[in-house]
């Protein structure tokens, strides 16, 4: 089993915005390895419990100044479009 790379998830962290995403490297890397953003890949308890969490603590995982500010934003689109390309060309 696989899980796609989602650009959805990479658009909302740039936001900063809280995201769940199975765990890959694509995704390791947009989380910065933070195991709360990540479950096992096939372990919906494990996404359920995440999930959970990060309702509920809420608050202390928005990124304080990561990706809010325009400068990061801008470098981690252009990292997400370097990704981006990297996969299709895998493809």
């Amino acid at each position: 089993k696989q899980e796609s790379f989602g650009l959805a998830s990479a658009e909302a962290l740039v936001y900063g915005i809280p995201v769940v995403l199975a765990d890959n490297s694509v995704h390791r890397y947009l989380v910065q390895d933070k195991e709360e953003y990540l479950y096992g890949l096939g372990n919906p308890a494990e996404a359920v419990e995440k999930i959970l969490y990060l309702a509920q603590h809420y608050e202390n995982n928005i990124p304080n100044d990561y990706f809010l500010t325009e400068t990061l934003a801008n470098e981690h689109r252009h990292k997400i479009n370097q990704l981006l390309g990297n996969i299709v060309s895998i493809t």
